[in-house]
């Protein structure tokens, strides 16, 4: 089992060392599925959060969020513009390089002033940026550290009906090419120079803790992302269903293959390595226990009839992206065994 406390000290002693020079840290969550990534990621962030927020009720801590924007950073500058406007994107387009693992995603600027990042799965696993005044919340509802999930960018039903072989993509799906990874990879890179924003401190009382830090160099210069979601009911993704905003300053990412070795996954984590602000967790847990889990859950999803039929669909697939990550799976020293 990993020990969720434990592992919240670890993220509070890096967002420690790097406040000064990181405006975000990440956290990678990583294993086969059915190992409990989203728990954990669930549980690492209420920790955090719940301490954070201990600590402005017992100091009597005010947030607020500085007014910086003169100094905004243009994350997507090195992302093409696309060549026509984003009310011309056609399925038809989309589709014919829904399986060009080397598509470049291309930006489009929308009537609000907001970026669209839209990689080979089209609109519905876009990421927006928007430079935007963010409303401060109340005190009591800051949350530092929040789940960036890769759910959202399952390639949609319709675009695995357009692969060379829309059988298997189907039967496969939640396998490694049946993600968006163009666009995952973009949002990995956003990220990444959104955690080496240097931050600038408002004139306060001078104090080493890194709470009354945090607290001191929130920053609307520091644009909002929107990601998308998986919205299990339609079994698609959902657009801009999570925002990031200037309040995170703890991304914890969680994913079957965030280290795996191969195509556009081999580049996620030398990309978040080389912010010099990274935790990762790489879970290790028996087949046997994995199985019975994510069967459970496929019933219950409504993904199999009877606990049967969910083995089967495990061995089928499940099973198959479990041995693939162990099998190539990038080795970075890590945590957690």
């Amino acid at each position: 089992m990993v020990n969720t406390a434990s592992l919240a000290d670890k993220v509070i002693e890096l967002l420690s060392d790097k406040v000064d020079s990181n405006y975000r840290i990440a956290v990678l969550i990583v294993g086969p599925p059915g190992s409990g990534k989203s728990t954990i990621s669930e549980e690492i962030c209420e920790e955090v959060n719940a301490r954070f927020q201990a600590y402005l009720s017992e100091n009597q801590v005010k947030v607020h969020l500085q007014d910086t924007r003169e100094s905004s950073v243009d994350i997507c500058e090195g992302i093409p513009f696309a060549s026509s406007s984003i009310e011309k994107i056609t399925e038809s387009e989309v589709f014919s390089h829904v399986e060009d693992e080397g598509y470049v995603p291309h930006k489009y600027n929308s009537k609000d002033g907001a970026t669209i990042v839209v990689g080979r799965g089209g609109l519905p696993n876009s990421i927006q940026v928007k430079h935007e005044k963010v409303k401060v919340p109340n005190d009591s509802a800051v949350r530092i550290a929040q789940i960036v999930p890769m759910d959202g960018f399952h390639l949609s039903r319709k675009c695995l009906d357009h692969f060379k072989n829309p059988l298997i993509a189907h039967q496969r799906r939640g396998s490694p090419q049946t993600f968006d990874s163009n666009n995952y990879l973009q949002l990995c890179k956003l990220l990444a120079e959104t955690c080496e924003i240097k931050p600038h401190f408002s004139p306060s009382k001078s104090s080493s803790n890194v709470f009354d830090k945090l607290c001191a160099s929130f920053s609307d210069a520091v644009p909002s992302i929107y990601v998308p979601g998986f919205d299990h009911s339609l079994k698609d993704p959902s657009k801009y269903q999570h925002c990031i905003n200037a309040f995170t300053r703890v991304l914890v990412l969680e994913g079957l293959y965030l280290l795996l070795d191969v195509e556009n996954w081999r580049e996620i984590y030398p990309i978040m390595k080389s912010t010099d602000a990274i935790i990762i967790c790489n879970i290790d847990i028996d087949e046997k226990v994995i199985e019975q889990r994510v069967a459970r859950r496929h019933v219950i999803s409504g993904l199999a009839q009877s606990l049967e039929e969910g083995l089967e669909r495990f061995r089928a697939n499940d099973l198959l992206n479990a041995r693939l990550i162990k099998k190539k799976q990038l080795r970075p020293m890590t945590l957690l065994p």
